[in-house]
């Protein structure tokens, strides 16, 4: 699970280097789609909160109840990839913003959320050893 956490981690600093070297789509650059990639962020932040909230700590809740039980452990982690994926399209945002020919001030907020977002799902145990 750290594994795919730091891959996902870094994919994030690469993809900041992807939009810095390689040149903009004009089929991204139209009238809207600063207002567009703005709101479709937004949305997927509310996204990762609401899942969040209803759907990962409920796994966790019975991942922490039932340690010996693989489904529960298994559905955890199931959600916990899912939550990894909502935080990483964040970032990805960055990267379509800036191949709309924006600056790196602008596409910089995407990032950062994105690389935040995934910091906050530091991989843990459910329940503790004793």
């Amino acid at each position: 699970m750290r594994f795919i956490w730091f891959a996902l981690l870094t994919s994030v600093l690469l993809y900041v280097y992807v939009g810095e070297t390689l040149p903009g789509f004009k089929w991204l650059n139209f009238q809207n789609a600063g207002k567009i990639f703005v709101i479709l962020a937004v949305l997927n932040l509310i996204s990762f909160f609401s899942f969040r909230k209803r759907r990962y700590r409920a796994a966790l809740a019975l991942a922490k109840e039932q340690p010996e039980s693989i489904h529960a452990v298994k559905g955890w982690m199931n959600y916990w990839i899912i939550l990894l994926c909502i935080a990483e399209s964040e970032a990805v945002f960055g990267v379509c913003f800036r191949m709309g020919n924006k600056t790196l001030q602008q596409t910089l907020p995407f990032y950062a959320v994105g690389f935040l977002l995934i910091l906050s799902l530091w991989p843990r145990r459910p329940w503790s050893t004793k």
